[in-house]
């Protein structure tokens, strides 16, 4: 069976946008942050037979069982989002993505790694430290 890559393309677009944007007030190029996160999506996807793409799609169950859940962080900055759901429309047009209401792109990829048959490796790209332990 061939192998499958598992991107969590919110992890891959915030990083391209931190990437462009490293400074607070610099100004907003949502454009260049898709075409570097398309860039590390295009290696990524070109080194395995297939591949899925994962989103978060907003909240998570963790918001409902504790609302403090990421309070300490400061919001995504202006335009930030914007280029994120521009990307995730375009790739819709030719790729897998997937996004459950309620749960963030590693639960999901977690379930889908722990769901493939033994004989599938997948290969897991993201920099979010929950997917350490899978």
């Amino acid at each position: 069976m061939s192998d499958i890559a598992l991107i969590d393309l919110s992890s891959l677009y915030y990083a391209a946008w931190h990437a462009v944007h490293p400074g607070e007030n610099d100004p907003i190029k949502p454009g260049e942050a898709i075409n570097l996160a398309n860039m590390a999506l295009r290696r990524a996807i070109g080194q395995h037979q297939s591949h899925a793409i994962f989103i978060d799609t907003g909240k998570s169950w963790r918001n409902e069982l504790y609302p403090d859940y990421k309070a300490t962080r400061k919001p995504k900055p202006e335009g930030c989002l914007e280029g994120y759901k521009r990307m995730v429309e375009d790739l819709r047009v030719d790729h897998v993505v997937i996004g459950c209401a309620g749960y963030e792109a590693d639960d999901c990829i977690a379930t889908a790694a722990a769901l493939l048959p033994d004989d599938c490796p997948a290969v897991l790209y993201s920099s979010d430290k929950d997917l350490l332990q899978v």
